[in-house]
């Protein structure tokens, strides 16, 4: 039981740092390649799990990270009211880029799941 554990963990670390990392280069996709990977390595259903927490992790970790530099509440204000939810809304624009970011990762280890029975990946 703690070994799976350990594997979980490790698998969402994993995704969140990929993810960390792209991101200071504008590979926004980061998260969800490093979830493929997860996913093909693994095979299990854990995988689509720690995807997409990884995935939510790193993008909340950049915004988190953007938000001690940078504006980042106005600019989510601003969003949400060119789009029409409303003025002061920000917090719908910032929940919303983190279940894309969740949704994103978590179809990454999908995918990976679904390759990592077609191709047989060495486990």
């Amino acid at each position: 039981m703690q070994k799976m554990w350990i594997g979980w963990l490790a698998a969402v670390v994993f995704v969140a740092a990929a993810g960390w990392a792209g991101s200071q280069y504008g590979a926004w996709y980061a998260a969800a390649l490093a979830a493929v990977i997860v996913g093909a390595v693994t095979r299990r259903g854990f995988s689509i799990v720690a995807g997409g927490l990884g995935g939510l992790l790193s993008w909340g970790l950049m915004l988190a990270w953007m938000a001690l530099r940078e504006p980042v509440g106005k600019a989510a204000g601003d969003v949400a009211a060119a789009i029409g939810v409303g003025i002061g809304s920000g917090a719908v624009v910032v929940v919303a880029t983190l279940a894309v970011a969740a949704v994103l990762s978590l179809c990454g280890a999908w995918l990976g799941m679904a390759l990592g029975q077609w191709v047989k990946v060495p486990t």
